[in-house]
């Protein structure tokens, strides 16, 4: 009688994947899916909400399976789920053929690590996936996976898969390297087949999150749902917090939104918000681990043993945007714009640094400054390897490169 109720209860699994499925259909594949050895038997995906995580492992088993009996994904937080528990289903799934689980929101389990060791150990012929978006709870509860699991990290689209999204061609992404070396070429091939500046600002507003595709008129909508959801249940969930510090988050997160680019004075930040600097302390890292923002450091010490952030950026130009739309209209306002837009593409790809001299360095020790068409070249190093990236140009020279390549890296 058991195992025919939980048989039944399983039908509803697979209508669920079977029906979220055909809204994915025609979408083309992200950069990240090619490097993702889904033969693992244990992947963990993460990355910030919104960025496409769930279409990426339907895509996959659609592609390599389409049959939910066989591989069937499911949402942690899921009534059916809920009610029936992780450890049934897998049961019940392995009992029926089923040889691969896909478990989507698994930051929202308690216990999750234990759960996924247990079936990882209990089921040694079946595979399984896990996707989240809480770096904090997924790396640090999930140490005991770390010999097992495999971690891959998506971002949001980048500027490259938006113009390609919208425009329903396939266009190449660039090494770090050609594009520093091979920009005229690249950027006369972009700018003689689009108009490439009004796709850059539609992109700045409103072109980071997959979802724009649905329904542009409620896309900021949809990021104020991100960030409730990361206020009100990732990080309660990952972090022992109170109300009153979700509310001084909020102020921390619109503080950085309406600056300049943001360079961290922890004692004055901590005496505007009135907290303590330890407070602060970890403020800044449940938004870094819920991918609110990115930390920049100084290249000069390993980050392993830094506290204090040389800077602070929102983890992209959409969010700006959202917080404070009045950016794009100012001089200060387009420049963090502008770094933010830089700092969020070049991370996906490499490591970047703060700089003494110029606005950043990555880890070979080349500058990057960053701003619009009319700036010199006075704050680079002359005893290093530098570049501008400047707004406002289609195509560059020598080290004067345009500010949109850098989202062709992904």
């Amino acid at each position: 009688m058991i195992d025919t109720f939980l048989t039944i209860m399983l039908i509803p699994l697979y209508e669920i994947q079977n029906r979220i499925s055909q809204s994915i259909h025609d979408l083309p594949r992200r950069y990240l899916y090619d490097s993702i050895n889904f033969d693992q038997r244990l992947v963990g995906l993460i990355g910030a909400r919104g960025v496409g995580k769930t279409t990426i492992l339907l895509q996959y088993l659609k592609a390599e399976f389409n049959n939910p009996a066989v591989a069937l994904y499911i949402s942690a937080d899921h009534i059916h789920v809920e009610a029936m528990g992780i450890m049934e289903i897998v049961a019940e799934h392995h009992r029926n053929g089923g040889n691969v689980l896909v478990i989507d929101e698994i930051h929202k389990l308690d216990k999750w690590a234990q759960i996924v060791k247990t079936i990882y150990d209990t089921y040694p012929e079946m595979r399984f996936i896990i996707s989240g978006s809480s770096a904090f709870r997924i790396k640090t509860q999930g140490y005991d996976l770390s010999r097992r699991m495999v971690y891959y990290h998506l971002s949001g689209l980048s500027f490259r898969e938006f113009i390609s999204l919208k425009k329903k061609i396939s266009l190449p992404s660039y090494s770090l390297d050609d594009i520093l070396m091979k920009h005229r070429e690249i950027s006369a091939d972009l700018s003689s087949r689009f108009n490439i500046h009004p796709l850059f600002r539609e992109y700045l507003v409103s072109g980071y999150y997959p979802f724009w595709q649905e329904d542009i008129a409620h896309y900021p909508q949809k990021i104020e749902n991100i960030i409730q959801k990361i206020f009100y249940e990732d990080i309660p969930s990952a972090f022992p917090i109170k109300y009153d510090a979700i509310r001084q988050l909020k102020r921390l997160l619109y503080m950085i939104a309406t600056s300049d680019p943001f360079q961290v004075n922890i004692s004055k930040l901590a005496n505007e918000l009135h907290i303590a600097r330890e407070s602060l302390y970890q403020y800044l890292d449940f938004l870094d681990q819920s991918f609110v923002i990115n930390r920049l450091w100084k290249p000069s010490t390993r980050k392993a043993y830094q506290r204090k952030p040389e800077k602070l950026f929102l983890q992209n130009t959409n969010i700006i945007s959202y917080l404070n739309p009045q950016a794009k209209h100012s001089k200060s306002g387009k420049g963090t714009l502008r770094e933010t837009f830089f700092v969020t593409q070049f991370l996906t790809k490499s490591p970047l640094f703060s700089s003494h001299f110029a606005d950043f360095e990555d880890d070979n020790h080349r500058q990057y400054e960053i701003d619009g068409k009319s700036k010199s070249q006075t704050q680079l190093d002359p005893n290093k390897s530098g570049y501008l990236f400047l707004d406002d140009i289609s195509t560059g020279h020598q080290n004067i490169i345009p500010l949109y390549l850098i989202g062709f890296l992904y």
